[in-house]
């Protein structure tokens, strides 16, 4: 491509309360191989109360930054204000989590330009180095912790159901319609469903290249966990297409411990259990075993991974009986 030939490309990144990670985040563009002065990046701020905003401020003195405000402070809130404000013919929706490859932005436009997709996206890596990040980053990387999530571990290209931190077509967007502002979570997900219902491609690519920094303790891996198996009830019933199989397994898994387990005790055996859980917690041991750099992190995996599933299951089942008992 040709300075002529370079789409203006709007980066669109919501915030709230992102003081260590925000500028690290804003960096990664800056330090793209993508023209700088074909880009301009948008930071929506959730109402921010521990310095982020100001680190904003700092840099949109010197950088083609600008920070909006986003008063009812929810995710898909922000990211509609920003795509709205928008004067690029391509969009990306970042994370103030995560940071960006050199050439994600670079390769994002050439993989458009290649394919008919409507939405391109790549790889997201986990990536960090705390000690208890980088055990959830290997939970989180691995098919037997994020099922057929194909983004967060193929280096195949092709045609797929969703993508992380997709660059869209903005044309696209003016078709289908933005992000839906009920959805706190998934929202993405269903976007990416409503492109395809449209008649619309999405498109992975591994040579786009993201990195997340996962969640830094035990608690917050399994509360982030839980929320996403909640909100995956609420959207299925705001728009049940969106979703595939691999989002309720875990549902599946926590009401087959919880049948078996009834059934043990009622029938005064442990086998109905043991058949749940046994081949679960095989396939955990070889997992773990295959995953581990020392003894210390295979026990740590162990754990891992059954924390994941059944925080995440719960939060499903909880979201259920509330949407079936309370219509909340």
């Amino acid at each position: 491509m040709t300075n002529a030939t370079y789409p203006l490309v709007s980066i669109v990144i919501p915030m709230h309360n992102e003081k260590n990670y925000i500028e690290q985040c804003i960096h990664t563009f800056l330090q793209q191989s993508y023209p700088l002065e074909r880009m301009e990046i948008l930071v929506v701020d959730g109402q921010s109360t521990d310095g982020s905003r100001e680190i904003v401020q700092e840099l949109s003195k010197t950088y083609p930054i600008k920070l909006l405000d986003n008063p009812k402070g929810y995710t898909p809130v922000g990211m509609n204000i920003g795509l709205k404000a928008a004067k690029g013919e391509i969009g990306i929706v970042f994370s103030a989590h995560a940071t960006a490859h050199p050439d994600f932005i670079l390769n994002s436009v050439k993989a458009l330009q290649a394919t008919d997709a409507a939405a391109v996206g790549g790889r997201l890596i986990n990536c960090s180095s705390g000690e208890f990040a980088r055990l959830a980053g290997k939970v989180l990387g691995h098919p037997f912790g994020v099922g057929n999530s194909k983004f967060r571990y193929s280096d195949k290209p092709g045609y797929v159901d969703t993508v992380a931190y997709g660059a869209y077509r903005m044309e696209v967007l003016a078709q289908t319609g933005l992000f839906d502002e009920r959805l706190i979570r998934n929202q993405d997900i269903e976007l990416n469903y409503r492109i395809r219902k449209h008649g619309f491609k999405l498109y992975f690519d591994p040579a786009i290249e993201s990195y997340y920094s996962p969640r830094e303790s035990y608690s917050r891996f399994v509360k982030q966990a839980y929320g996403n198996g909640y909100w995956n009830i609420i959207t299925a019933r705001l728009c049940s297409q969106s979703l595939s199989w691999r989002h309720f397994v875990p549902l599946a898994f926590v009401l087959g411990l919880i049948g078996s387990a009834l059934l043990s005790i009622f029938m005064r055996t442990p086998w109905f259990f043991a058949l749940v859980a046994g081949p679960y917690f095989l396939l955990d041991l070889v997992v773990a075993a295959k995953l581990k750099d020392t003894w210390k992190e295979f026990v740590q995996l162990l754990y891992l991974f059954p924390s994941l599933h059944i925080s995440y299951g719960v939060g499903s089942l909880i979201s259920l009986v509330k949407q079936l008992f309370i219509r909340r």
